[in-house]
């Protein structure tokens, strides 16, 4: 299987929707969960094959869901560990955002207890010091997993222990963009109880409560507080101890429970500190369980497991393998006489003159690495900010070109306009220029008859004058 945290669901990736992302082909689906998917699929730049987490647009898709999983992205860009799933590429396509990652092979520890049973105290010390040191790596940079269960432990043929699902990741003292306060995130199997009550300051020993819950699933087969009910469950968790099973398997010692149980103390401050303490008392119940002696603890054992398992990187045997060829080789070596051991105590002495003097340049390497990682992370914030960037001027060009449109909408709308009246003036100047000739020839025509009455007139005052001439000569006449 590959890298996962949901349940399984082997459906094609085509429901409702095909799924294209360039660069990839996807060829089943892993599981589910919340709101996203993962898949296997291939990268066919690479020819190799790789996990595909997406989480499609969606009109239940919320602001919260998208800031988690793009923090996810951002949490596994910092960390490159062989016991945490690695990230490859991230990115957004038609509202489907999607994170690449490292393909791993192999079976769930949940998968394997629902299988075969308890795991037995010698594999389930070795998954554990390997979460261990995944989660001391992590807590370097403040990433807390806040997850931790055995569904999310991914267990290779070569029995390398893989952390995955860094969904719920976020960094200590970060400002709870992905959290709601007030409001548990987490598995209730395996939650701690500042986590159940929804607090904000969480830390690595949140991580290492949950741990000891799933160290407890993997000795006995079953979950710290069996139940059916989620309220209960989560009750337990903030108010009872956990208890012994009544039939330990025959493999386990009682004293690993007084590891389960500094782990799982109910006040932080009680618990395991630091990844490398809990190391520490895990390896002490290595020697236990194997018979050999071990001085080492803490952060000097953290980083005595760093070594053990880059050897078993290189084709070693793993953790417990070792621990039992070292018991076989101490015991011949017991049966030697002095001075072999005399010689066997200058090697030694030898070898921690020589550790001494490699110690400082060890420290530079790590805090050079420390500091390209943190430049290369600085970097992709960077490009992450000029990608934002660039988006906004794309969207500002864009917003501009429609302004320009609308303008030139207006403009032709205005030039339409425009001749529209231009028409109206002619027409209307036609008409006055016709008005005008018609009063011309209607002035004309008045003047014609004004000038005939006139004639009329003074004719009529000529017979007028005529007549009272007559008149008048009459009038004398008659006298």
């Amino acid at each position: 299987m590959g890298a996962r945290g949901a349940k399984r669901a082997d459906a094609p990736p085509e429901q409702g929707r095909k799924i294209r992302i360039p660069g990839y082909k996807l060829l089943k689906r892993l599981g589910t969960g919340g709101q996203a998917s993962v898949y296997k699929a291939v990268q066919l730049s690479m020819n190799r094959p790789v996990a595909l987490k997406v989480v499609p647009p969606s009109p239940d898709l919320k602001a919260t869901d998208v800031a988690r999983f793009l923090r996810e992205a951002r949490v596994l860009a910092r960390l490159r560990h062989e016991n945490i799933v690695g990230a490859i590429d991230y990115g957004e396509i038609e509202g489907l955002r999607y994170l690449v990652m490292e393909y791993i092979e192999g079976d769930t520890v949940l998968d394997l207890i629902t299988r075969d049973g308890p795991l037995g105290a010698r594999r389930a010390v070795e998954i554990t010091l390997q979460v261990c040191r995944a989660l001391g790596y992590a807590s370097k940079y403040g990433i807390i997993h806040r997850d931790i269960k055995p569904a999310n432990i991914v267990i290779t043929d070569e029995n390398r222990a893989v952390l995955v699902d860094f969904g719920l990741a976020r960094r200590e003292g970060s400002d709870g963009l992905v959290t709601i306060a007030g409001v548990a995130l987490g598995t209730p199997h395996y939650m701690s109880p500042e986590q159940i009550r929804g607090r904000e300051d969480v830390d690595i020993r949140s991580d290492l409560y949950a741990l000891g819950g799933t160290f407890f699933h993997m000795i006995t087969g079953r979950v710290p507080f069996p139940s059916a009910s989620k309220a209960e469950i989560l009750a337990s968790h903030l108010k009872d101890q956990i208890r012994l099973p009544e039939e330990l398997p025959p493999d386990v010692p009682e004293d690993l429970f007084a590891i389960v149980r500094k782990a799982m103390a109910k006040d932080p401050a009680d618990r395991y500190q630091t990844a490398g303490e809990m190391v520490g008392d895990l390896l002490q119940a290595v020697e236990r369980i194997a018979g050999a002696s071990h001085e080492e603890s803490g952060e000097e054992a953290l980083d005595l497991l760093e070594e053990v398992t880059e050897r078993a990187g290189r084709g070693a045997p793993p953790v417990m393998e070792q621990v039992r060829g070292l018991t076989e080789e101490r015991d011949r070596l017991a049966r030697e006489n002095r001075e072999l051991t005399a010689r066997l105590a200058g090697v030694r002495k030898k070898a921690k003159e020589l550790l001494a003097q490699g110690t400082e340049e060890i420290q530079k390497l790590r805090r050079a690495k420390q500091e390209v990682e943190e430049r290369r992370a600085a970097l992709e914030v960077d490009l992450r900010a000029a990608e934002g960037r660039r988006e906004a001027l794309e969207e500002e060009v864009r917003r501009r070109e429609r302004a320009r449109d609308e303008a030139l909408g207006r403009i032709e709308a205005l030039v339409a306009e425009q001749s529209a009246l231009e028409a109206r003036l002619r027409d209307a100047e036609a008409a006055a220029a016709r008005s005008a000739a018609e009063a011309a020839s209607q002035r004309k025509a008045a003047r014609a008859r004004i000038r005939d009455l006139e004639e009329r007139l003074a004719e009529l005052e000529a017979r007028v004058g005529r007549q009272a001439e007559e008149t008048e000569e009459a009038r004398r006449e008659r006298e």
